[in-house]
């Protein structure tokens, strides 16, 4: 990939430095902006910025002996407000307002931007410090035709019908009628050093049904969109189990970019049929390639890039931007990426699970056995080294972690081992637990949460969970609802934001935490918690840097609120939060030892037990279609190692008082045995227990009256320049700032 001071045709001159003039003042940040491109500079294309001051900043926080340079002052401390070329707000969020659609303005240390259109863009960044000093710099990014570009040679059509009438420009052996022949033209146009494929507008395209599209050591970088009139077109995954698009380390260095396509999978969210479990990545990468995907529809998949360590690297940088990009009714990742050399941007996308969906089985135990046909996962889990996520509206199911049940919140940052990672997370609208980072090995990271909204799940009672590093916390609304006792858990209210400690790694506890003007809006009721309003962070021993200020922090439905923070204006945000309730497909029967040794053809009755919610199961439970049941059977005290047995190894039949299990292996099953029996409820889940969403109406900006102690009360420390919305704050050092008095929390009155 391009990165500063080598534009590689990229950019012009003026990009490389600042165009506005130095002005040698004492009060004034020396700041430049470090651009990393893709090496094919055509629209759309992907570009990150990342603002480097040249004046030091340093406020000698410490980083322990392993990690002398891990804490970023300037990452954390200084503001950063990006100007960009509007090209309209973001249109793929649904829940966002209005003010975090724009896409002329970015805040952050770093951001990225994808160019939908040709021309030279004008990329600005001022940097405040919070003494009051500023800085300025700007470049010029120059981004190419693809009509241009590509030309008639280098473009391949396709129509399902063999309708080539109003293509674009291309060769007679350009036009083919399905995926497979365009990938053999597009292997076959050597010398051609970019190519794109475009499918025909309407129509539906299959691509192999046993084997993906396959990127190795064609020296081509590809485009693949749409041409014609009409919807976008269809790419039909529901009958392949391989992934769409395999980039091989053959490939290194090139750029895929995916765009105006709907990727139509098999998976339904609401019944997780067996069947339709298996279907492959989207992209799945082994190499250091760059990818773009680009104002596509997805639905019904499973993982869409599946970005996975090359065995060599090839010392490029890789590079995945989402944007645009519409993901609904999913069962597993947007981004699966196990790896720390790839720099991703997720900007203006809704990723939203069905609201119907399942929440999947209560014991993540049946995944851990190889069995994996069921919602399972969320937005990202990613191990990425910079990551840049604005802008979007996520909405997982299976953040809600009710008890067992699959805990997957918004993010899954596994960054144990990673150097230096750097996340901004800003602007968005998040429903389920927001962040759980890594604790066990981990190194110090530089993480900015800033302007989003989050509604917390049920049961975890928090909205962050971090395990180290360094963190700040500002401008963000986080909201826990009123949610009842679950069975084997506590009511509780544990902290906005949890810190845990692995107990080794000491660095990673004393990085600095910054945690200031968030609102923090408790719903619970005396019934519901088992602990005061008072608890915005929940801190386990040894973290020594944890500084808050300024928070706002209402309990409205508990009797004794001591913060004064209210009265707040809770005016409805005009969308209710998607998360309707708990909804389960399967059922963990029990867990226990065999009482005697189970010879092939042997059976057993396993008597009926009580499901998630504490009522007692029933034959009438699992009259749906059947075939989806697990038994395990291992030796006591060992994991993974005896026996297990699918359907096919085992039968079941529902009868009055438990499910009927017989041995169909050639196996003997010892006595002594542990096992565990779980069973779908087929096309009868249970209802819906809606007593666990938040009620209509309950979603607002809780801004602070003037008459709200949050207002009265903001102390000029750690005090944010900015607010939710991005208005500058009266009273602050900010240059531009107006007089008057700030206020508590994240909105200004």
């Amino acid at each position: 990939m391009t990165t500063r001071r080598t534009a590689l045709g990229l950019f012009s001159a003026a990009a490389l430095s600042p165009l506005m003039p130095r002005v040698a003042r004492a009060d004034t940040l020396g700041v430049s902006i470090r651009v990393t491109a893709p090496p094919l500079a055509v629209a759309p294309m992907g570009v990150f910025f990342e603002a480097e001051l040249e004046t030091p900043f340093d406020t000698t926080q410490p980083g322990g002996a392993e990690f002398p340079a891990a804490y970023r002052p300037a990452f954390h401390e200084i503001t950063y407000v990006w100007s960009l070329p509007d090209a309209g707000p973001a249109q793929a969020p649904e829940h966002l307002v209005e003010a975090h659609r724009r896409t002329d303005q970015a805040m952050g240390p770093f951001m990225a931007r994808v160019f939908a259109t040709p021309g030279r863009h004008r990329v600005a960044v001022d940097a405040f410090a919070p003494d009051g000093r500023r800085g300025r710099a700007e470049v010029i990014v120059d981004v190419a035709d693809p009509e241009r570009v590509f030309g008639s040679d280098g473009t391949i059509v396709v129509s399902s019908r063999g309708d080539f009438t109003g293509a674009p420009a291309h060769n007679r052996r350009n036009a083919v009628t399905d995926l497979a022949r365009a990938f053999k033209r597009y292997n076959a146009l050597t010398g051609n050093g970019h190519v794109r494929i475009l499918l025909r507008r309407g129509e539906v395209h299959v691509p192999p049904a046993k084997r993906g599209l396959s990127f190795r050591s064609q020296d081509a970088h590809c485009h693949i969109g749409a041409w014609g009139e009409g919807p976008r077109p269809v790419v039909d995954l529901s009958g392949t189990e391989a992934s769409l698009f395999l980039l091989h380390p053959e490939w290194d260095g090139h750029a895929l970019v995916l765009r105006d396509l709907h990727l139509r999978g098999g998976w339904d969210p609401t019944t997780e049929l067996w069947r339709d479990a298996y279907q492959g990545a989207v992209i799945a990468t082994r190499g250091d390639a760059a990818l773009l995907l680009h104002n596509c529809r997805e639905e019904g998949c499973a993982v869409t890039v599946n970005s996975r360590a090359p065995k060599r690297s090839s010392g490029i940088r890789a590079m995945t931007f989402f944007n645009e990009y519409v993901k609904t009714d999913f069962k597993d990742f947007l981004l699966l990426s196990p790896r720390d050399e790839v720099d991703v941007a997720i900007t203006g996308c809704r990723v939203v699970q069905h609201p119907e969906a399942l929440n999947g089985g209560e014991n993540r135990a049946v995944t851990s056995y190889g069995l994996y046909g069921r919602n399972a996962h969320s937005f990202i889990r990613c191990s990425a080294r910079r990551l840049y996520v604005a802008s979007n509206d996520i909405f997982t199911r299976h953040g809600w972690a009710l008890q067992k049940v699959f805990d997957n919140p918004a993010f899954r940052l596994n960054r144990n081992d990673i150097p230096d990672m750097q996340v901004v997370i800003a602007r968005n609208h998040i429903e389920g637990m927001m962040v759980r980072a890594s604790k066990r090995g981990a190194v110090p990271m530089n993480l900015l949460i800033e302007q989003n909204y989050m509604i917390s799940n049920p049961a975890t009672a928090r909205a962050i969970n971090l395990g180290g590093g360094a963190a700040t916390l500002r401008n963000n609304i986080m909201v826990e609802h009123d949610t009842p006792k679950l069975r084997g858990t506590g009511p509780g209210f544990q902290g906005f934001v949890k810190l845990s400690w692995d107990g080794k790694n000491t660095t990673t506890r004393d990085m600095p935490f910054f945690v200031y003007n968030n609102s923090f809006i408790l719903l619970r009721s005396d019934r519901n918690t088992n602990h005061g309003p008072g608890t915005v962070i929940n801190e386990e021993a040894g973290f020594s840097q944890v500084k808050q200020t300024n928070n706002l922090l209402w309990a409205p439905a508990l009797s004794k609120d001591p913060t004064g923070d209210g009265p707040l204006n809770t005016t409805s945000l005009g969308w209710d939060s998607r998360y309707l309730g708990a909804r389960l497909g399967w059922a963990r029967l029990t867990d226990q030892t065999l009482p005697r040794q189970m010879f092939p053809g042997d059976e057993m009755l396993v008597p009926y037990w009580k499901d998630f919610f504490g009522t007692p199961l029933q034959q009438s439970d699992f009259a749906g279609e059947a075939g989806r049941h697990v038994i395990l059977v291992r030796l006591k005290g060992k994991k993974r190692t005896a026996f297990e047995a699918l359907t096919g190894d085992a039968g079941f039949r529902f009868e009055p008082e438990g499910v009927r299990v017989t041995n169909l292996s050639p196996t003997r099953w010892p006595e002594g045995a542990e096992f565990t029996l779980h069973c779908d409820r087929g096309t009868t889940p249970t209802a819906m227990q809606t007593e666990y969403g938040h009620p209509p109406g309950t979603l607002s900006l809780y801004r602070p009256k003037p008459e709200a102690g949050a207002w009265q009360s903001a102390e000029p420390q750690l005090l944010a320049f900015h607010d939710f919305l991005g208005e500058l704050r009266p009273g602050t050092p900010h240059p531009d700032a107006p007089t008057g008095r700030a206020s508590r929390g994240a909105v200004e009155p």
